[in-house]
């Protein structure tokens, strides 16, 4: 089980399934666990996993591996940050096809791809609840990073990163500059939270695919996970 990555499934017993969520886990107080075997195990060997379909399990049931993700596989989450498609007035083109690209140039594993309403604290409970704990490597937003006042991507992006990058807003605007004028509305902010780098894209289509391909190139992605 070692070799398990997020998303991959398990099946316990005859009809129990498990999708494996966390790998590994901080423990800020010593537990039993540590106090029996003398070593902290939960960061290294620990492994969660959400029920997927329930089912009686007893102790000797077989488990078995229903789809495996490699534990080195990149991990990524796409927000679509949309008031509309939330409340299905509209159809989300923009997180599919920011997927699409991840897994396209980067061979990313698109963990958990959602839609939420343009309310900045609940971008920002988002993408805490990402960041922390579920091990991913990347969460890209689209939507919401205009002028509208509706627009708070980027301030909600703001309120949860610890370091910022903005070598990659200047190299992202600067690379879509040449193509459109637009390039300069978007106000999309990048940055650093624990070990998840997260990025905002424009929702529109020309902006979106301008000026996600230069940041979807593998030399820029190189970093450690």
């Amino acid at each position: 089980m070692s070799d398990l990555g997020l998303g991959s499934r398990l099946k316990l017993g005859p009809d129990a399934e498990l999708a494996v969520t966390q790998i590994g886990k901080t423990c800020h107080n010593p537990c039993i666990i540590q106090q029996q075997t003398g070593d902290c195990i939960m960061p290294r060997l620990g492994l969660f996993a959400r029920v997927m379909r329930s089912g009686p399990i007893t102790n000797g049931d077989s488990v078995d591996v229903v789809e495996r993700v490699p534990r080195n596989t990149f991990q990524a989450v796409v927000l679509t940050i949309s008031d509309r498609c939330s409340r299905n007035e509209a159809v989300d083109t923009a997180g599919p096809a920011v997927a699409r690209l991840l897994g396209e140039h980067l061979k990313a594993h698109i963990y958990k791809a959602e839609i939420i309403p343009d309310e900045r604290m609940q971008i920002a409970e988002r993408l805490k609840h990402y960041s922390d704990g579920h091990s991913i490597d990347l969460i890209v937003t689209a939507g919401g990073t205009g002028f509208s006042p509706r627009d708070v991507t980027p301030e909600a992006v703001a309120d949860v990163i610890e370091r910022p990058t903005p070598g990659l807003d200047e190299t992202m605007r600067r690379v879509s500059g040449a193509v459109t004028p637009h390039a300069m509305l978007s106000r999309g902010l990048s940055g650093i939270r624990g070990s998840t780098l997260i990025v905002s894209l424009p929702g529109s289509d020309g902006r979106r695919w301008r000026i996600c391909r230069p940041f979807c190139r593998p030399s820029v992605m190189a970093w450690p996970s």
